[in-house]
């Protein structure tokens, strides 16, 4: 079937390029194919650093034709309502999470170590208030011109996502990298349902996948990965 399409003249939707815009507390990416998806926005004021890091790219702002947010929390979604109004783009969540969005809070997650409480005082509780589509069920971002797929499956937040980019699964807080070891997994410092995360992750770990990218520390080996999520 597939020499087939070749042969016909057809050639199938390449996966589009991973594009990390900087490198913060949060890595932020975009997805490059004929269109240009950004995943998660950052902190409060980082729409600057996306700015810049597509700049840095040579990445044309009007070439930008979506913005997905893994889930809400402030340093997820800090820059959405500066860059959705400055691109003129949609903003993509789960929807679980588009209410917070809306309302501009972090969505419930509670800490997993007595670090995690401490830590979370030091986090913006707030951020500026956007609307998103809400998603339900998976959705190909192939009408934002990328090849490549979200999908809904909660865990970190009741709206978390993650997303297969041809070979490439970012997966937002369902897990993390170490902070000093970066390419360990390690559970996240948050999360509403740990089974329901790790779960997650493990459904999408399919053969393909090469490259986990977790929104902290990273990039994480596949085999690595399932190592974790098994121990």
């Amino acid at each position: 079937m597939i020499a087939a399409l070749f042969a016909g003249g057809l050639a199938l939707a390449a996966p589009p390029e991973v594009v990390e815009l900087g490198r913060g507390y949060t890595h932020l990416y975009a997805l490059v194919g004929e269109g240009v998806v950004i995943v998660d926005t950052g902190y409060p004021g980082d729409d600057v650093a996306v700015l810049k890091g597509l700049a840095d790219a040579g990445i044309p702002e009007d070439k930008v034709t979506a913005i997905v947010i893994t889930h809400a929390h402030s340093d997820h979604t800090g820059g959405a309502a500066a860059l959705a109004a400055r691109l003129q783009v949609p903003v993509l969540m789960g929807a679980g999470d588009v209410p917070d969005a809306a309302a501009g809070v972090n969505a419930e997650a509670a800490p997993t170590s007595a670090r995690a409480a401490f830590m979370s005082r030091f986090f913006p509780e707030t951020y500026g208030a956007f609307a998103a589509t809400a998603l339900s069920a998976p959705l190909s971002l192939a009408e934002y011109g990328v090849e490549a797929m979200v999908t809904p499956v909660g865990g970190h937040t009741e709206g978390s996502l993650l997303v297969t980019a041809g070979t490439t699964l970012l997966v937002g807080d369902l897990i993390r990298g170490g902070v000093v070891r970066r390419a360990a997994p390690r559970l996240h410092y948050y999360q509403l349902d740990t089974a329901a995360a790790h779960a997650a992750v493990a459904a999408a770990l399919s053969p393909e996948i090469t490259a986990v990218l977790p929104a902290h520390g990273g990039p994480l080996s596949p085999d690595a990965v399932r190592r974790f999520l098994g121990g």
